[in-house]
């Protein structure tokens, strides 16, 4: 955050060349991780030497990333980061549910606004799970584990939109730092443009969601919120990888004992 707030433009960075880009980024990465050892709450990860040189590593893996990623893209100015937002979404029937989220950055394109979020973990697809949520019924089932990862940005749009309701939201973007693989050396996007309607010829994989469906998606948000509220909704267990770190396995009837767990490369993706 403090170093786009120093150099908002990816085009300003240009001219300095990616080296240098790098090195800037770099000494930003290593003055934010002395103040996280300032903290209390950090204190005893100064004296661990082999994690703090493995984060330190890492941190500056992930600048590399993403400064090769940031200068190869069209012309951005970062408006906002770390936002904080506090809103609201209907869910159909004029019950309101507030949220209050952080949106990591909010750039500033030649058509509008992209809304972007940092992910450090493994690469997935977003828009095709929104339209999915949003196209499936109102029954009170909570689609957990179908959905994963699919609904943060569009709220965050609902966010924006509900603070400043001139400014037009184009895309919305999770920015991988650590990209598909180790061997591509560079971050990479999964962004969804915003459009008027469903485009000519889009695949079932595509990457965009209308505005329609963002409207209805997020309705099927606040009717689940709304069907927690009553009591109505149940929970559908979907054991899997994630029942490793789950906080309710003890008490899941369906959870998986550790010799029931898919091996990791068993677990993939719907989508490439």
């Amino acid at each position: 955050a403090a170093f786009h707030g120093a150099y908002p433009s990816n085009g300003d960075l240009a001219s300095y060349g990616q080296e240098q880009v790098v090195g800037l980024l770099d000494a930003e990465i290593g003055r934010a991780l002395e103040h996280e050892l300032g903290r209390a709450r950090n204190a005893s990860l100064a004296q661990r030497a082999l994690t703090l040189a493995a984060l330190r590593e890492r941190a500056a893996d992930y600048g590399g990333r993403y400064v090769r990623w940031m200068l190869a893209q069209p012309s951005f100015r970062v408006r906002d980061r770390e936002l904080t937002v506090d809103f609201a979404i209907e869910d159909g029937a004029g019950d309101r549910h507030a949220f209050t989220g952080r949106i990591d950055r909010i750039d500033e394109v030649a058509e509008g606004v992209v809304i972007r979020d940092y992910k450090s973990g493994p690469w997935h697809p977003f828009a095709s799970r929104f339209r999915r949520l949003a196209g499936e019924p109102g029954d009170g089932v909570l689609p957990i584990g179908k959905v994963d990862g699919c609904v943060q940005l569009p709220l965050y749009a609902a966010a924006v939109r509900e603070r400043e309701p001139a400014v037009r939201v184009v895309a919305l973007d999770l920015l991988f730092l650590r990209g598909r693989h180790a061997a591509e050396r560079s971050a990479v996007s999964r962004t969804a443009s915003l459009t008027a309607g469903e485009p000519a010829g889009r695949s079932p994989r595509g990457e965009s969601i209308a505005q329609d469906e963002l409207a209805q998606g997020l309705r099927r948000i606040g009717a689940l919120c709304s069907d927690l509220r009553a009591g109505r909704a149940s929970y559908e267990p979907h054991p899997g990888r994630a029942c490793e770190t789950c906080a309710y396995r003890l008490a899941c009837g369906r959870g998986l004992a550790d010799d029931e767990l898919p091996a990791a490369g068993d677990a993939h993706s719907e989508e490439p």
